[in-house]
């Protein structure tokens, strides 16, 4: 499916000729194959690479890598981790490399992470615990956490 190997097989020279890298190319094919087959962009799939206990949560002052695929009209789906733009709702929560997708956890609460891809955009969501905690302790103050934010909700929905 990725034109990659065309470009990278039958253009070695102007890969040299350019200084082009592998990413440049692949980048460079998947634009290509999407523009010829006439595919379109539709939507954004973001997803978290979880640790080996495959916890949701996060602890303050650890890191988490979010993925990005772009899903396309013909059911194709492609990676694009790297060339999409990353962004966190609330930077006090948790913090995000703008290229990459790694995110950092700052302070306790809920946020999305949101990937951006030729216009379209996806996000998850990510939940930031305190380290320090027992995790009785931590599912305590998240309850605490959704309470407020439910009624905030309704005041915001009862206000005139």
């Amino acid at each position: 499916m990725l034109a990659r190997p065309l470009i990278h097989r039958h253009n070695p020279f102007v890969a040299k000729l350019f200084g082009w890298t592998p990413v440049v190319l692949l980048v460079m094919a998947a634009l290509l194959s999407t523009a010829a087959s006439g595919q379109t962009l539709i939507s954004i799939t973001v997803t978290q690479i979880y640790d080996t206990k495959g916890s949701t949560q996060l602890p303050v002052g650890s890191n988490r890598q979010f993925t990005a695929y772009a899903n396309y009209s013909n059911g194709t789906q492609t990676y694009v981790t790297q060339q999409s733009t990353w962004s966190s709702a609330n930077t006090s929560i948790a913090q995000v490399t703008p290229t990459m997708g790694l995110v950092t956890a700052e302070g306790v609460g809920t946020v999305n992470i949101t990937a951006t891809y030729q216009g379209v955009q996806g996000s998850s969501s990510l939940t930031v615990i305190d380290a320090t905690l027992p995790i009785e302790a931590q599912q305590q103050q998240m309850r605490q956490l959704v309470l407020a934010k439910l009624t905030q909700a309704r005041q915001l929905r009862v206000a005139p």
